[in-house]
Formats: C-alpha cells, sequence, structure tokens
C-alpha cells in the first residue's frame, strides 16, 4: 500500500489493480473514497481495461479467433509493478505476458500515474503499444464516492454545460438499444437511488468536460475533469442510498443483437504502432465538506 499527501488529502493505493484506497481530507477526516462493501460493492475504485462493460457471451472476436474476457477486463485484478513513488505522485506499470495474451491477444504497458496538487487528485491512464503493428482496446474509471447523509434524493449531478441526455437501457449487462430521457435541455440531473434499478446510468455525446457532485442546497462536494473519456457511467447499487459512482470512460459494453469483432466496436480505440495515448481524470474535492 503506497501513501500520498500534502496539507490537504490523504490517498491510499493498492498495487493490486493499482486501485484506490483511500481518499481522505486531512481538513476534518472525511473519507471521500466508497470503501468497499462485499454485501453492497465490494470495490472502490477500479481501473476497466482492456473492455468497458460486458462483452456478449464474455467473449471478444479478433482476426477470426475468440478469447473470454470477463466483465470489465482483467486490469482491475492484476498486480501492477510501483516504478515511481513521491510524496504526492505514483506511477504504476502493468505489461501484457503469457497469461494475458490468452485473453487478449496484444503487446501493451498499461501506465496509471496518479498526482496530489492541492486539493486535486489527478489520475492519468497511459495505453503504450509494444509492437509494430496496432493494437485495440477500451478504458475506463470506475470510483465510487461516498453521500455523506443517507438519502441520495438530496444530492444532484451538474454538467458543465446544457445538455440533452438519454441513458442507454442495459439488461444483463448488455445493452438493449432503448433509450430514455434523463436530461432536456438542462444542466443538473437530481439524483435517487430508485434510478439503478435499470442498471448504470449511460451517457454518451455529452458536450460537458466536467461534472459536479451536489447537494441540492447548493454544497459541492467534488468537481470530475475528463479527457479523452468521451462516454460517462453513473451507477450505484440499486436502492442504496450510501455511494454514488461517476465513469468517465472510452468504451461500451456489447449490445444484446450485436455480433462485430472487437476492433469494430463503438468506443474501441486504435491505437498504432509503438504509440501511446493518455487518458485523463481528475476530481477537485471540497476538503471542507461535512
Amino acid at each position: 500500500m503506497e501513501i500520498l499527501e500534502n496539507e490537504f488529502l490523504q490517498i491510499k493505493i493498492s498495487h493490486i489493480g493499482a486501485e484506490l484506497q483511500s481518499i481522505c481530507s486531512k481538513t476534518n477526516g472525511f473519507e471521500f473514497l466508497w470503501q468497499g462493501n462485499p454485501e453492497i460493492w465490494g470495490r472502490k475504485s477500479p481501473v476497466l481495461f482492456p473492455i468497458v462493460g460486458r462483452c456478449k457471451n464474455d467473449i471478444i472476436q479478433i482476426e477470426g479467433k475468440h478469447y473470454t474476457l470477463k466483465q470489465h477486463g482483467f486490469a482491475r485484478d492484476a498486480a501492477f509493478n510501483l516504478i515511481f513513488h513521491s510524496e504526492d505522485k505514483a506511477i504504476y506499470s502493468l505489461c501484457s505476458n503469457n497469461q494475458y495474451k490468452q485473453i487478449y491477444p496484444f503487446d501493451f504497458e498499461l501506465q496509471i500515474i496518479y498526482e496530489l496538487n492541492g486539493s486535486e487528485l489527478k489520475t492519468v491512464y497511459n495505453v503504450v503499444n509494444l509492437t509494430d503493428k496496432a493494437i485495440h482496446y477500451s478504458i475506463g474509471a470506475h470510483p465510487g464516492f461516498n453521500l455523506p447523509g443517507a438519502d441520495m434524493s438530496n444530492y444532484m449531478i451538474r454538467f458543465e454545460k446544457t445538455e440533452t441526455l438519454s441513458r442507454h437501457i442495459l439488461k444483463d449487462g448488455l445493452f438493449t438499444g432503448e433509450n430514455l430521457m434523463l436530461v432536456n435541455q438542462s444542466n443538473e440531473l437530481s439524483l435517487d437511488s430508485s434510478l439503478f434499478h435499470l442498471d448504470a446510468i449511460v451517457f454518451k455525446n455529452m458536450k460537458s468536460n466536467w461534472i459536479e457532485l451536489l447537494e441540492k442546497s447548493g454544497n459541492r462536494i467534488l468537481r470530475m475533469a475528463y479527457q479523452n473519456m468521451p462516454y460517462l457511467g453513473i451507477w450505484s447499487k440499486a436502492y442504496c442510498e450510501a455511494y454514488i459512482c461517476l465513469e468517465p470512460w472510452h468504451g461500451l459494453a456489447d449490445k444484446e443483437n450485436e455480433n462485430i469483432s472487437f476492433p469494430d466496436k463503438e468506443g474501441v480505440l486504435r491505437l498504432e504502432a509503438n504509440a501511446t495515448n493518455e487518458h485523463i481524470w481528475a476530481v477537485a474535492l471540497n476538503t471542507m465538506f461535512s
């Protein structure tokens, strides 16, 4: 377990999945990160790689071959190597090996970088192609944030810009093709735990580059910004009032009626030979929140 800290925040990170374990205010001791109750949702902030969501029958097709890949991929359970650690920055690395190539046949390095700057925690995902031919992947974040009160309906999401957004309906982890309007010419989405009986809220085609989590009274808990992550998932266990996951992605689950190769899926990125792609999400935290 590695620790990063400054005068505002203390951050804890596990080498398993390079997963955040704690984001704690040093001002008042408030724990921003969901602490992984296994009876509700046992994780805290997994990275989703090399897929986001679920593939149909848990199978991806690449160059005519089928590979079994479970929901959200393998990186969240992998042992990362710590390659740099200072008081306010840590860099973790995961590289392809024979085991991973049985389920994902590309040579890659995934670097996860955490860096503190004041009351902001910045997370960078660098995906590196280690070969002389193109590879394909998706990637996403899945951090859960504690809601201090016991009623999710006291909170809302505010978007940077006025949006018109439909949620794309999931059933058993796959998109059905149905849509349901949730945000209509507004920059706000009121939260309620009943929203999640249809699984995650998934938005595409957003104009906003950041969102905020606020009390409806106006007290801001955090602002999350994201780059090169064009989709947004919002999720909690249905009818749970304790936490909310804010999930910027570059990738999506499969559609129920779709049967196409992995490189042709919506949200899958092509990374050219020996190239690197960077994906960023950052949270600016109200460390005075109570």
